[in-house]
Formats: C-alpha cells, structure tokens, sequence
C-alpha cells in the first residue's frame, strides 16, 4: 500500500498553552513523557516544528515530516493492532531518508530517557539509532532493534546525558537511512532526577513490594547478633544538581523501624549524572517479618520524598559459647590442665553460654562423655543442665588426675542443636608429673636417713624402709 504522508500543524492555542504547562514543569525539573495524546482534536497534526516545540522541545525533519496517527486511523489502512483505543502516536512514513532532531526550545540541556517503538504492516524500519550532541562536544549513540508485530517495544536510554539535542534515525537495513516506524512516551528531562537502585536493579518511587532481587528484602538473620547489610545508589538522572535535602539524608520509618539502621549516609548534592551510595543494616530484635521504609527527601519535582519499603525475616536460634573463666574457647578448641604431681586432682570449671534466642538443647546422654588415649585421666564431675536459656549459662566440672608421668590428651564432643556448631568440641590436655611431696617433720633423725625410695610401679608408688637392728646384752 502506498504511503501517505500526513502532515499539519497545531495552532498557536494548544501549542501556546503547551509551552506554558511544561516551563510550569521544567521550572522545577522533572521527567517529561510525552504521548502525543494532546493531538486527540486534531488527529492528522503534523509534529510542530517552530517554538515553542511540543512539550517545550523543537521538532525537526529530515525528507519527510512526521505526523501524528490514532488507532482509527491506521485501522483504515487495514493496519489496526491491539492497543488502547483512543491512542495516538506518532508515524514516520515515507521513502527517503530521515531524521528527528530533537531540541529544548529553551536552550539548556537535557537527557533522554528513551521511547516506545513498532512496525507492522507496511512498516519497513528494523530499527532505530539515537545521536546524542553532549554539551561539553562530542557524541553518544546507542540503538534499538524494533520488535515486529502489533505491540511496541520499550527502549530506555542510560547514556543519553547532558545533551543539546539529540537525532533519532530509522534503518530498514540498507543503510542509508531509510524506513518507517511509529514511535510514542518520548521521555526526556531536564532538571533534576532521582532515581534509586539496589543490587544493580531500580527501585520505583513507591514501591511496597520488597524483592531480594533489588535488595529491599533484606533475608533472613538470626536475632540477637545476626546482621545483614544492604547498599543502595542514589543516581541523579537529571541535568542539574540533586539536592538531598532531608534531616537525616535518608529516613527509616514504619512498623519496625529499630531493626534497620542506616549505617552509611550519602552526601550532597548528587551532581547531574552522578551518584551517591548509603548502606542499610538489618539487625532483628525479634523473630519473625520485620518491614520498614526508606524515604529520601530531595530536590526532584515529581518524586519528593522518594520512599519505598523495605524488609526482613528474624530468625530465631540457639548459639552455643564455651568459656573457662573470661576467655572464650572456640568449637575445636582446647585447655590445658598444666602439670600436676601423680596422686593429686585438679577440677577445672567450664561455662556453656547461649548467646542466640531459642533455647539451647544439649542432647548428649549424659551431655558430657569424655573420650580419646587417656580419657581414664580425666573425669566429668558436674554435669550441666539442658535446655539453656537464650542469654542464659549452665556450668561442668572436669577433673585431672594423673596416675602416671607424660603428657594426657582426651576429648569431649556435646552434642546440641546449635545449627552450625553442632557437636561442639573441646580437647583436654594434662602432664603427669613425679610424686606427691610429702613432709617427714617430727621423725627421728634416725628413721628419717633409714627412709629410701626403692621404685615407683606404673600405678602404686611404694616406700620401703631400711631399719637398723642393735642387740643390747644386759649384764647382771
């Protein structure tokens, strides 16, 4: 079907109260999307192409003038698809080369955010390419393949910052650009613009759907020591300075507002096309969903305070801890008895903490069994008590006893239902050392010099004494 070009122009009303709603926007700077939905009296309006521009931006052309079509209308040329009725958008026919040069009709500077494109029918375009004019000079370009069928395809622009103006081509493939297509939401700004990311993926203003994929849900940790950090980045989208104008930067607040922290504030200003991060801690207090909010207050006309909800699930957990005295002794640590005569003891008191929030159950039978080489040395004494409390202790007491010289070595494993502690394990070591001294004071001298170690068994030490006999004759 031959194409037909429809070509027009606003009247000087519409375009005059345009000019006037968008310098009302741009005063303040904010996203301007704009859908070509004002054509709706006057459906085959071409593209304005003089000041003040729709929405406040000049529209220029290459060999063909690009107009404005609804639904009703394509439907006429046997070209209808599913869409709402009623839209507008807008069309680029023809055969020769063109272009779409966009531009502020106030000067200045904006960035482009991106648009919706689609062909169909006799709609010949494969894709478009975009040529940024960067105000300090130079060029920035990117592309979009446009989908074939009845729907659009949405292309948004990152790179598309601080320009003059800006070129969109179309391309069927040659080359030289030629093609049609249809275009709609052409979204531009200028000003300031927030935006907010976690995790690499934007957070909407507004947004009361925490998802672990941008990190607003925040996962699980266990209450009572259990942490999880979070860092967000504030970028500035606009053309202007960001300005975070909130006491503090950025706010908590809602149901559970103790459980998240922030633990690292942005600065300002966010410069134009800059950014800015801050970290979030998630410290539960209780078990269970804990939800907050974030909010930032700023400087963005449209999305002043940038808020959106945040949340995580405590855990409750016991936390086994092991003590002798004040030091800690770590799962597969040790102690050592030191060196003690043979025939003598040591009791050596251990403390078993529960720094978690569940009761700790120690589910050994008995709690405490000592194994290994010289378990005969030591020996379990007191034993402690099961369950233990969250922030509660209970205490054991071990015995080391030697009854032969040389090193000792046993082990003790308790088991519990400390999730990654589980058993905990210790291990004992002693030195067995040479007799027990014992005070001969208030013996003759005699029996004293007579008293001789002969040996001394693996397991009896014996004394044997050495008396000398005197034979007294009496006399009569």
């Amino acid at each position: 079907m031959l194409e037909v070009s429809v070509k027009g122009k606003l009247t000087g009303i519409v375009s005059a109260l345009i000019f006037v709603l968008f310098m009302a926007v741009a005063a303040y700077g904010e996203e301007v999307v704009i859908n070509f939905d004002d054509y709706t009296t006057n459906s085959q309006a071409s593209l304005p192409d003089s000041p003040p521009g729709y929405g406040g931006f000049l529209w220029e052309y290459g060999s063909d003038t690009p107009g404005v079509i609804s639904d009703a209308q394509l439907a006429a040329y046997s070209c209808s698809r599913n869409s709402p009725s009623g839209e507008y958008q807008v069309r680029v026919a023809g055969e020769e080369p063109k272009a779409i040069t966009v531009t502020p009709a106030s000067g200045g500077t904006f960035n482009f955010g991106g648009a919706k494109f689609a062909r169909y029918c006799w709609f010949t375009a494969t894709k478009v390419t975009f040529t940024g004019n960067l105000s300090g000079g130079g060029t920035v370009t990117d592309s979009f393949t446009i989908p074939l069928g009845s729907g659009y395809g949405t292309k948004v622009c990152s790179n598309m910052t601080n320009l003059t103006s800006i070129v969109i081509r179309g391309d069927n493939g040659d080359g030289n650009g030629k093609g049609s297509w249809l275009m709609d939401d052409f979204t531009l700004i200028e000003g300031p613009e927030i935006a907010v990311e976690g995790n690499g993926s934007t957070i909407a203003d507004g947004d009361n759907t925490p998802s672990t994929g941008d990190h607003t849900d925040f996962g699980s940790a266990d209450v009572g020591g259990g942490q999880v950090v979070r860092t967000f980045t504030i970028k500035n989208l606009g053309t202007s300075a960001l300005n975070l104008t909130g006491s503090p930067m950025v706010a908590v607040g809602g149901s559970h507002t103790s459980d998240f922290t922030v633990t690292a504030f942005p600065s300002t200003p966010v410069p134009a096309g800059g950014s800015r991060t801050f970290q979030v801690t998630f410290d539960p207090s209780a078990a269970g969903l804990r939800s907050a909010t974030l909010s930032i207050a700023n400087n963005d006309a449209d999305e002043d305070p940038y808020d959106f909800a945040i949340q995580g699930t405590g855990t409750a957990e016991a936390e086994i801890n092991l003590k002798q005295g004040a030091t800690n002794i770590p799962d597969g640590g040790s102690h050592d008895f030191g060196s003690h005569a043979l025939g003598t003891y040591t009791d050596v008191v251990f403390t078993i903490e529960n720094t978690g929030a569940a009761d700790l159950t120690l589910s050994g039978s008995p709690i405490i069994t000592i194994t290994g080489t010289d378990a005969d040395q030591f020996s379990v004494e007191i034993q402690p008590t099961s369950p233990v409390a969250p922030s509660g202790d209970t205490t054991f007491t071990i015995r080391f006893s030697p009854d032969s010289v040389g090193a000792k070595t046993a082990t003790i494993a308790m088991a519990n239902n400390d999730s990654d502690e589980n058993p905990y394990n210790l291990t004992l070591n002693g030195t067995g050392g040479g007799l027990k001294s014992t005070s001969r004071r208030g013996l003759p001298t005699s029996l004293m010099a007579a008293v001789t170690t002969l040996a001394v068994s693996p397991r009896v030490a014996t004394p044997m004494l050495s008396l000398p006999l005197k034979i007294w004759e009496r006399r009569t």
